[in-house]
């Protein structure tokens, strides 16, 4: 069984913190090759502060299963400093969360769990509601532009750019309103 939580760092466990930053780590500069500082084992940056917002999937025995940081981007975010992106008027963007460092964990439990992107998804969607947010922006690969297709969540390339590993990078704004929610909910595995 999986829980959906949205909270901030100041109220997990150390050790699920500890976990989030060893995979961050692990995907984003090892395996993704992102020229982002790493202390040690851990990935983490500026905005992980102790009242960043983060949604977090687990198991029943706590252990991490997916995880997204939501910024606001009314405030200094990403797009500020590590990524920012060209002819972004930010004050079209008033009200949104930038959706940054997300990702699932992929191993056996995972599947058995049913966790998939549209699961995650939606709890995104219900997230933002909770936030009162306009809408997400997202700085992603055409991998993830792929896999939000598929999950039914329409998205609208806002710009583009390099990244660090020389691959392009799309800002995308995604809606999160009824009809996004219903379109991704469609399908739905029960967790």
């Amino acid at each position: 069984m999986l829980t959906y939580k949205l909270t901030r760092y100041s109220e997990i466990p150390d050790l699920l913190a500890k976990e989030i930053f060893l995979v961050r780590k692990k995907i984003f500069h090892d395996r993704l090759g992102w020229s982002i500082p790493c202390c040690g084992d851990q990935e983490k940056d500026p905005h992980d502060l102790p009242n960043t917002q983060i949604l977090v999937a687990t198991f029943a025995t706590h252990h991490l299963a997916g995880y997204a940081r939501l910024l606001p981007t009314d405030d200094i975010c990403m797009l500020d400093t590590t990524l920012p992106f060209p002819n972004i008027d930010r004050a079209a963007w008033k009200g949104f969360y930038e959706i940054s460092r997300f990702f699932l964990v992929r191993n056996r439990a995972v599947v058995a769990a049913r966790l998939t992107a549209r699961n995650f998804f939606r709890e995104l969607i219900l997230a933002a509601h909770i936030l009162c947010a306009n809408g997400y922006l997202a700085a992603v690969d055409s991998r993830m532009l792929s896999c939000l297709s598929r999950c039914g969540w329409d998205y609208r390339v806002v710009s583009t750019r390099f990244g660090s590993a020389g691959d392009v990078i799309f800002l995308v704004s995604l809606a999160v309103d009824n009809k996004a929610l219903g379109k991704v909910s469609s399908g739905v595995a029960s967790s």
